[in-house]
């Protein structure tokens, strides 16, 4: 499921870098809708497009859970690609000093992380 929606994101792409107050970010448009990303660094002459957070799939809840993923949704307007939401997992001071249970996250989690080089998309 992953590597086909990868597929269906990489011919899709197309990166404008803009510049705004919040820093340098990057718009693409993919076959579900427009994102918003930023620009990092990797180094001080490497730069790089980050998009965090990018749905590959419908949330995993009710009549989805423990089935086969269901491919995203399109969506309207422009996504703000920064940061998905935290997977569930338990907290580490549980394993480690046997507090009681305490799960942090959200069950809607099927997102992809997609870096690429700046100059990959010149």
């Amino acid at each position: 499921m992953l590597r086909a929606a990868l597929l269906l994101l990489l011919p899709t792409i197309a990166i404008a870098g803009t510049a705004s107050d919040d820093g340098d970010v990057a718009m693409i448009q993919i076959q579900q809708g427009s994102l918003k990303g930023v620009i990092r660094q990797a180094g001080p002459t490497r730069n790089f497009y980050s998009f965090r957070g990018i749905p590959y799939a419908q949330p995993p809840v009710g009549h989805l859970r423990f089935k086969e993923a269901v491919a995203a949704e399109a969506w309207l307007g422009v996504r703000e690609s920064f940061e998905p939401p935290q997977c569930p997992q338990f907290a580490i001071e549980m394993i480690l000093e046997g507090k009681e249970m305490e799960v942090k996250g959200e069950e809607d989690c099927l997102y992809l992380h997609v870096y690429t080089p700046m100059s990959f998309m010149s």
